[in-house]
């Protein structure tokens, strides 16, 4: 799909950062003599009057870009002298600070520290002579001398934070703002701190925030949810609740899951609806990475190598260069790279060629930023990163199944005692052809339940999906694909079996090989997963100062990411499962599975069955942003910006299958369970007129059995298996996975494929009054304008071209063409009308018989055309209200409280759809209520009171807040037909939210953050599940228009029941109250429900004797068995009407249930402790951490099934540290436990099993690390 320049600028970065660290302290000793660090030697020109001191910092601040540190209530009630002239930072700030009595020192990390001389004073006792620490800094802080009388520099800004005079300067306002001031509730969290805390990615961020969780998802994406609320929907279409940005900019598309954090000056979430200043759809909240920029006029880096259990090994670096003499140009280089071994164990490894570990590591991240400042007004950034990843990662771990036998009573009744067929009820054909089809593969019970390992028939969550209940598996025992060996030769995997079957019914069920492994982590596989990622960014930024007062800043960036993931769809143990095809009466079946090795044009040879899925994106997003700030010292201040962003993706997933192959590969007939013999009286005929055997190309026939002879496609004409031509209606696109996926035109796998672009843009500003010092008001607009463009492109597995179906007739035989007889013309294969007046279930020529069945919209049964374009826009104001107060209290040295109102939007989409017509005009029929085109976009109103305070003289800082959302319409997905159908709830959410940071001393921290939460969907609300569709039984359904069609009267003037007793409105005149689960035919993905008194007169009637017999009971019935056909009740039995929702089953209700991955609490605890080694130049330092959750749901309908467990982990790490050379050894224990919790789940379709996927955490992982500043 795409090529990796890996080798190349991968070896580039590395060395430029490796050199950089073997010159670094020569370069920046040489540096210093020259032009001594940018904190020093840089001269700006400043003009700041005389005036209050808070606002004068705040000025100097924005002017010079230095990081300032300091106590609020140091500078409260102070005047600045007037700084007026051009100074560099150190010469503005004595400058500032004569007369003041306050001291300052340059910390270490280039920022300046403000305090009280005493505060000072005391850290001055703890540092080494001047002479430690960066050399620049440190002949920076000399030349500062005169001014001050700090004499060495601290380490960095988080010994001034333990010191109770912490700081972080964020921007979660788009404005510059101390932490503590900025009224939202926001975390934010230095590269020192991520890495003490072991924060490494974007999963890891759940353990130090509250109410936040992250999960993955089936596909390509994660959900990370703040607050209960995250991206539960999963169709292209969706926009992320939580946006994700970049410096501020939104990434639609990211790598927040696979990325590890590089060279970021901090991180910031923050919590709640953010749309004002963040833009579309943040109405969970905003994670905001930082990066750093270069720094003029310094020479300085880091460089970390780490090892670790697992084969792991990492290496991160950065190194900021001065360009010129003029120190107004500057560049900053950054590279990490990950490498390790799988998490995973493969059992399967010793009987394949495939690794016996999975999900291991290979990963990189690149980044050249380039700075211009040419004066104190004026600056611009250029930054480039390039991020690869080329592994064999699991997007899902194991996959967990409680399997369903099928029922075995019917209202106390056995199965077998009701059924009068022709199969022996105590025979294997019985269990696998009968009772597997009201089977719907896995039960809704507990994922934690682990059975009992010595009962192999008790395998809990552990087990594998019901083998016959997957159609396509089911489908290869039937008539239409037997092999009619000739002499019959045995089963080659098991004694005594002989079928003539393409599967054997000796093969009770081919995916009961035994039990799973209960390690989370163990799977097996005999396919190698690959894992291919990579993006490229781009963004350009300027900031220009009008004015003292107003300043200008634009950000354009550009992003490509592209995604090629492959792996084993099934990750457990199969059965042999072929039959030995040598035999065939069918010349041209003899090579399709000899010996019992299928051989797939795609997965290649197996005796089992294989699936494999494979997920690719390609997405490109350019985004333009404008903003205008003040920073006046009067009461009013703005922010006001536009910006634009045009974003285009096209998602695909494929499942492959040889099941697939082998039902195209060995069937002749349409007709389940054929009553006209297998030889096919007719044949298509090929290119130069030469009659070509038929050959089975669908859930269906080829040849006049299926009509397809005027639409084979040439490249369907191929040589057979004993050489002679052989033709399909069904295109078998030959070649690997991966040239398939390139351009995909075969309809022997499933795709889903979703071409969609977005166009964006806004408006938006914020003012701020202060009404009094203490007091102000905020209040922001934003109008957003989003214009959606989806390409709907249906799904053509097994699917030939409809048209062939109605010219050829149903008995084999050559037939006039209708559409020239009853039309005039024939139509065009996607002409969605003529399927309409051919096939409409309920009105059509043909109303879904088997004339309709198993066609498609491709033309000769080739390719995947598009619907047209469903197109979606929206203009949406959202904003917010609110008010903050800084009051004088005498308990806390300061207080911040805010109470805010906001309305926040998150835009709709289009659903994926379904199968092709006339497949799917029955499925649009019958069940569009539960997959409808579109779903609703989301709203907010949220209210939120807050506070944030310091106390201790600054050594403890207590944060919280409670809110309040009502939601409308949040959206929420789960597979219907094999794709994403996107739902929407009404819902409110309440919580609330506690962080502390305490300095039990100054070497001595704790931290806390604790979350509350309560979600609540609202009362009415009703969704389908899938795994509960008849809802336990017990519920009545009875056709609303049965009453009045018995009291219609015919020609002669009788009523339905005296013209037809046996009518099904007239022998259950009150409808159904027990229903059973029924598995579709082959074309059908979804199962349905059905009347269990119907099913049990199918099976005494000898009616369901046959495989998918009671199918007819479906809405998909009518394309195998004309219902015209049918006895009654069957016949005047219309699963469309007469079921519920179109015969899908029962609605649950869901009121006042949580909402999926929403725990009531979540704990986060940290302990850091620094000894001071004797000597005074080595610290040591010691950190625990511990993170709980509290149990959840994993999908809308909390039920058993659904539950996730409550699950902890905890962080060990030590490390020591010598500041005179800036170094630090650390060693670590992640997960310290070896736990594994299943943290979120997925299900899968009906026609798969309705499986489960699931996640977990990594194992124990143990390292050490060495880390260099220079």
């Amino acid at each position: 799909m795409f090529q990796f320049r890996r080798g190349p600028i991968r070896a580039l970065v590395a060395f430029s950062i490796i050199a950089a660290a073997l010159t670094g302290g020569v370069a920046s000793a040489q540096a210093t003599a020259e032009a001594p660090s940018a904190i020093s030697a840089v001269t700006l020109r400043y003009n700041i009057p005389a005036q209050d001191l808070t606002a004068a910092l705040t000025a100097f601040a924005h002017q010079s870009r230095a990081e300032l540190i300091y106590a609020p209530d140091a500078a409260e009630g102070r005047q600045s002298a007037t700084l007026n002239g051009a100074f560099s930072a150190v010469e503005a700030v004595a400058q500032i600070l004569q007369g003041t009595g306050l001291d300052f020192v340059v910390t270490d990390g280039g920022g300046i520290m403000i305090g009280e001389p005493d505060v000072v004073a005391e850290y001055r006792r703890r540092l080494l002579n001047s002479s430690t620490g960066n050399l620049a800094v440190a002949q920076a802080k000399a030349l500062a001398d005169d001014a001050s009388p700090a004499d060495a520099p601290l380490p960095d800004i988080e010994s001034a934070r333990r010191a109770g005079i912490e700081e972080i300067i964020v921007t979660g306002q788009k404005r510059e703002e101390r932490l503590q001031d900025v009224p939202i509730t926001m975390s934010a969290f230095s590269m020192d701190e991520l890495d003490a805390r072991k924060v490494e990615g974007g999963f890891d961020l759940l353990k130090a925030i509250p109410n936040v969780t992250f999960s993955k998802t089936n596909f390509s994406g994660y959900n990370f949810q703040i607050r209960g609320i995250g991206t539960q929907a999963v169709s292209a279409t969706t926009d992320p609740g939580v946006a994700v940005s970049m410096n501020n900019t939104t990434l639609i598309v990211n790598r927040l899951f696979e990325q590890e954090y590089l060279d970021m000056e901090r991180v910031e979430v923050l919590r709640g609806p953010q749309g004002t200043l963040y833009g579309r759809n943040a109405t969970a909240g905003v994670i905001n990475v930082i990066t750093h920029k270069p720094v003029m006029g310094v020479f300085e880096g880091e460089v970390k190598y780490e090892i670790g259990n697992y084969g792991a090994q990492r290496f991160r670096g950065h190194y900021n260069i001065p360009l010129n003499d003029s120190d107004t140009l500057a560049a900053r280089i950054a590279y990490a790279s990950t490498m390790r071994d799988g998490y995973g164990t493969n059992l399967a490894a010793g009987e394949f060629n495939v690794s016996p570990d999975l999900d291991n590591r290979d990963l990189w991240t690149g980044r050249v930023s380039i700075a211009w400042q040419p004066s104190d007004r004026f600056r611009a950034d250029l930054s480039i990163e390039r991020f690869e990843e080329d592994d064999n990662r699991l997007r899902t771990s194991k996959q967990l199944c409680h399997r369903d036998p099928g029922p075995q009573t019917i209202d106390g009744v056995s199965l077998a005692d009701l059924y009068n067929g022709p199969i022996d009820v105590e025979s294997d054909l019985f269990q696998t052809q009968v009772l597997g089809q009201y089977s719907q593969g896995c039960l809704p019970r507990s994922l934690f339940d682990t059975g009992n390992p010595a009962d192999p028939n008790d395998n809990g969550a552990y087990g594998t999906p019901n083998g016959n209940a997957l159609p396509f598996v089911r489908a290869l025992r039937m008539g239409s694909f037997r092999l009619d060996q000739n002499p019959q030769v045995p089963f080659p995997f098991a004694e005594n079996c002989v079928s003539f079957s393409m599967l054997p019914e000796c093969v009770v069920d081919p995916l009961r090989a035994g039990p799973q492994s209960r390690d989370l982590r163990t799977v097996y596989t005999p396919l190698q997963p690959e894992y291919r990622a990579g993006s490229d960014y781009y963004e350009l930024s300027f900031e220009f100062d009008l004015s003292d007062v107003w300043s200008l800043s634009s950000q354009t960036v550009y992003m490509e990411n592209e995604l090629f993931a492959t792996q084993d769809f099934l990750r457990f143990r199969a059965l042999p499962m072929f039959n030995d095809s040598t035999n065939s009466r069918f010349p041209y079946k003899r090579g399709i599975s000899p010996g019992g090795v299928f051989q797939d044009p795609n997965l290649g040879p197996s005796s089992r069955l294989i699936m494999q899925d494979l997920s690719q994106q390609d997405a490109t997003q350019f985004s333009q942003e404008l903003r205008l700030t003040s920073n006046d010292s009067g009461p009013w201040n703005f922010s006001l910006g536009a910006n634009y962003t045009r974003f285009k993706t096209t998602t695909d997933y494929f499942v492959f299958s040889n099941a697939f192959s082998a039902l195209v590969y060995s069937g002749h007939t349409p007709y389940i369970g054929n009553p006209f013999g297998y030889d096919v009286p007719w044949v298509p005929t090929g290119p130069d007129g030469e009659k070509l055997p038929a050959l089975f190309a669908g859930p269906g026939g080829t040849g006049a059995a299926l009509g397809c002879s005027t639409y084979i496609d040439p490249d369907s004409i191929r040589q057979g298996f004993d050489g002679e031509s052989v033709a399909t209606c069904v295109y078998v696109q030959p070649g690997g996975i991966e040239d398939i996926a390139a351009n995909p035109e075969g309809h022997q796998f499933f795709l889903s494929r979703n071409p969609y672009n977005l166009d964006s843009a806004a408006l938006f500003g914020e003012a701020y009054y202060q009404l009094t010092p203490e007091i102000k008001l905020t209040a922001g607009l934003r109008v957003s304008w989003d214009r959606k463009v989806f390409t709907p492109i249906p799904s053509q597995t097994l699917l030939p071209d409809w048209r062939g179906r109605i010219e050829g007739g149903f008995l084999g035989t050559p037939a006039a063409n209708p559409f020239l007889e009853q039309e005039g013309e024939i139509p065009e294969a996607g002409d969605l009308e003529a399927i309409a007046r051919w096939c409409d279930p309920l009105t059509g020529r043909y109303a879904g018989g088997p004339q309709c069945a198993l066609g498609g919209t491709a033309e000769n049964g080739r390719g995947y055309p598009a619907l047209p374009d469903i197109i979606q826009e929206w203009w949406v104001p959202t904003g917010r209200i609110g008010i903050d107060w800084q009051p004088l209290l005498s308990f806390t040295d300061e207080t911040l409280i805010y109470a805010f109102f906001t309305h926040g939007y998150k835009g709709g989409g289009a659903n994926p759809p379904t199968i092709a017509w006339p497949q799917g005009l029955l499925i649009a029929k019958a069940q569009g209520a539960a997959a409808p085109p579109t779903f609703e976009p989301e709203y907010v109103n949220a209210f939120e009171i807050g506070t944030k305070n310091t106390l201790l003289d600054g050594a403890l800082m207590l944060n919280g807040s409670v809110f309040y959302y009502d939601y409308t319409d949040y959206q929420v997905s789960k597979i219907v037909d094999r794709s994403a159908a996107n739902e929407n709830f009404d819902a409110t959410i309440w919580g609330l939210e506690l962080e502390s940071v305490l300095a039990l001393t100054p070497d001595t921290l704790l931290n806390a953050s604790i979350g509350y939460l309560r979600t609540r969907i609202a009362d009415g609300e009703e969704s389908l599940d899938l795994m509960n569709r008849t809802q336990n039984g017990g519920e009545r359904y009875v056709n609303p228009e049965w009453a009045a069609l018995r009291e219609q009267t015919d020609h002669l003037g009788r009523t339905l029941c005296e013209a037809n007793p046996e009518h099904v409105a007239c022998q259950y005149p009150d409808g159904f109250d027990e229903w059973m689960v029924v598995k579709p035919t082959l074309s059908q993905a979804s199962n349905c429900v059905a009347p269990a008194a119907l099913v049990q007169e199918a099976l005494e009637s000898g009616y369901g004797a046959a495989v998918d017999g009671a199918a007819v009971l479906c809405p998909g019935g009518q394309l195998i068995i004309e219902r015209a056909s049918a006895p009654e009740p069957f016949r005047s039995y219309n699963p469309v009407s007469d079921a519920p929702n179109g015969g899908a089953g029962f609605l649950a209700d869901i009121g006042g249930n949580e909402l999926p991955n929403a725990p009531q609490f979540t704990v986060s605890l940290g302990a850091q402790h620094t000894y001071y080694l004797p000597g005074g130049n080595w610290s040591a330092t010691g950190r625990v951490d511990w993170y709980w959750q509290d149990e959840s749901f994993n999908r809308v309908y909390n039920t058993e099934y659904d539950q996730l467990r409550a699950w902890d982990s905890t962080n060990l790490s030590f490390w020591v540290s010598n500041d005179r050379h800036q170094l630090t050894i650390e060693a670590y224990v992640k997960n310290v436990f070896d736990e594994a919790p299943i943290t979120g789940a997925f299900l899968n379709s009906d026609d798969t099993g309705l499986s489960t996927n699931v996640f977990t955490l990594d194992p124990r992982l143990i390292g050490l690390s060495i880390r260099k500043r220079f």
